[in-house]
């Protein structure tokens, strides 16, 4: 079993086929999880981010980032990396 940032994969017997399989999963970064037969692959297709997420925020909130991202100088996409980065 791997483990890393609370991800871990292990190898399952699947009963309904009768084949050993590897299944990771990730709770702390999301629901669900992958599975296959290369435990390598698995573990890559696991632990693949590509660096997008949506973030909510109230409008006030939204409006708020704007203005500072742009008093820097800097999108607001820029803005929030910086700041994200920082956390």
């Amino acid at each position: 079993m791997n483990k890393d940032a609370g991800c871990e994969v292990s190898k399952v017997r699947r009963m309904e086929r009768r084949r050993q399989c590897f299944v990771g999963r990730c709770p702390d970064l999301f629901d669900g999880g992958v599975h296959g037969r290369d435990e390598a692959k698995v573990y890559m297709r696991l632990c693949a981010v590509s660096g997008k997420f949506v973030v909510r925020v109230e409008p006030s909130v939204h409006r708020r980032l704007v203005l500072k991202a742009k008093a820097e100088g800097e999108s607001l996409n820029t803005f929030a990396s910086k700041a994200l980065r920082r956390a």
